[in-house]
C-alpha cells in the first residue's frame, strides 16, 4: 500500500502552474497489507459476479439468526426515544451486570461490573483499541501463530513490535514464551493468547491458565485473552476462561464477543473483563473514540444472556454436526489417520 499518485498540474485563476499534489498517507497505512478476509471476500464477489457457485468458508458469517426474544426485544427497545442519544463508551450498567453474572454462573468467576467489565463494539474493536491503552512505541508483544490478523496488525497500530510462537504444542508454547522472556532486553510487555484458537481449532485445559498466570507474574507481562470461541464447543468439551485461574485478574483481561454463539455478529456486541487498571484504560481511550453501542442492542443483548442459553448450546449441536459430516467426507477421501475429530473440540469452520 502506497501513497497516492500526483495528480496532474493545474493552473490557477492567474495562470499560474501550481505543483501537483501528493496525498501522503501515514507509515503505519503502508506497514499494513490488504486485510486478508477482504481479500476473500473481493474474490468470492467476483466468482459470484460470474456465475460460479462458490461455497463461502470466509468470514464465518453464523447461518441462523439471532433467538427471535432477541430481536422481539430490539424492536420493542428501538421505539424507545430515550435510547437514541449519545450512550456511554464502557457500555449501560444492566450489561455489565449481565455479563458479569455470566462469568460467575459459566465459570466461577466474581467479576465487579464497575470496575472490571467494559462492553465493546465487539472484541475486534476493544482488543485494537486495548493495544492503544498498554503497548507504546517499539514495545514487543508475543502473539500465536498462526494468527488472527487483528492480533498481529492491532499491536503494529499501536507502533508495537511482534514475536510470533507456535501453538500447536501447549506446553511448547509456555516454555518458548519463558524462553523469549528469558532472553529479550527489554522484556515482552504484551502476551496474547486466543483458545480455542483461530484459525488452528487447538484447545487447551484450565491448567494451562494456571501455568501462564505464573509466567506473568514471573516476567512481568500482561496478558489479553481473546475468548471469541468461548460460547462454541463440541463433545463435551467447555472451553476454559482465562479469568478463572488463580491470578488471573492480577495480570490481564479477556474479550469475548456474542457474535458465535449467539449468532449476533452484526450487531457488533462484545466485552471486557479483568484487572481494573487496563479495562480502565480502555475505557478512556474508547471515550475519545466512541460513544459505545446503540442502547436498544445493548438491551437486547441483556435478554440474550439471560435468556437463551439453551439456544446457544443447541447452535453448538448444528456445528458439531456440519463438522462430522466434513470430517466423514474428507477421511473417506484423504485417510481417517488425516482427520481426528478430537483434536476439533471448537470452532463452526
Amino acid at each position: 500500500m502506497s501513497d497516492s499518485p500526483p495528480t496532474a498540474p493545474v493552473s490557477d485563476s492567474q495562470g499560474e502552474q501550481l505543483k501537483p499534489f501528493r496525498i501522503q498517507l501515514a507509515e503505519r497505512i503502508n506497514r499494513l497489507p490488504q486485510y486478508v478476509l477482504a481479500r476473500v471476500n473481493a474474490l468470492l464477489h467476483q466468482k459470484r459476479k460470474a456465475g460460479q457457485d462458490v461455497i463461502d468458508l470466509g468470514m464465518g458469517n453464523p447461518s441462523e439468526p439471532p433467538h427471535p426474544l432477541v430481536i422481539e426485544k430490539l424492536a420493542e427497545a428501538a421505539h424507545e426515544h430515550d435510547l437514541h442519544g449519545y450512550g456511554k463508551a464502557n457500555g449501560i450498567l444492566n450489561l455489565r451486570r449481565e455479563v458479569a453474572a455470566k462469568y460467575f454462573k459459566k465459570f466461577g468467576v466474581r467479576l465487579d461490573p464497575e470496575t472490571e467489565v467494559i462492553v465493546t463494539i465487539g472484541s475486534k474493536e476493544g482488543f485494537s483499541h486495548m493495544c492503544l491503552a498498554v503497548m507504546g512505541a517499539g514495545e514487543t508483544a508475543i502473539i500465536p501463530a498462526p494468527y488472527f490478523p487483528a492480533h498481529m496488525y492491532a499491536i503494529v497500530m499501536a507502533s508495537g513490535n511482534v514475536i510470533t510462537l507456535e501453538v500447536s504444542d501447549s506446553e511448547k508454547f509456555l516454555s518458548n514464551v519463558a524462553f523469549t522472556c528469558q532472553h529479550m532486553t527489554p522484556k515482552p510487555k504484551l502476551l496474547v493468547v486466543n483458545y480455542p484458537h483461530n484459525p488452528s481449532s487447538k484447545t487447551i485445559d484450565p491448567e494451562f491458565f494456571v501455568e501462564l498466570v505464573k509466567l506473568a507474574r514471573r516476567y512481568d507481562f500482561m496478558v489479553i485473552s481473546d475468548f471469541a470461541y468461548a460460547d462454541v464447543a463440541f463433545d463435551g468439551y467447555q472451553p476454559p476462561s482465562f479469568l478463572a485461574a488463580p491470578g488471573a485478574k492480577d495480570v490481564g483481561v479477556e474479550f469475548t464477543t456474542m457474535s458465535k454463539g449467539y449468532n449476533m455478529a452484526g450487531w457488533r456486541v462484545g466485552y471486557c473483563c479483568g484487572n481494573a487498571e487496563m479495562v480502565r484504560a480502555l475505557g478512556i481511550i474508547k471515550g475519545y473514540y466512541d460513544y459505545g453501542l446503540f442502547q436498544a442492542i445493548q438491551i437486547a443483548s441483556i435478554v440474550a444472556l439471560r435468556h437463551t442459553d439453551a439456544a446457544v448450546e443447541a447452535q453448538s449441536l448444528i456445528y458439531q454436526a456440519r463438522r462430522d459430516l466434513v470430517l466423514d467426507g474428507l477421511s473417506s477421501t484423504v485417510g481417517s489417520e488425516a482427520w481426528n475429530s478430537r483434536d476439533l473440540k471448537s470452532r463452526p469452520h
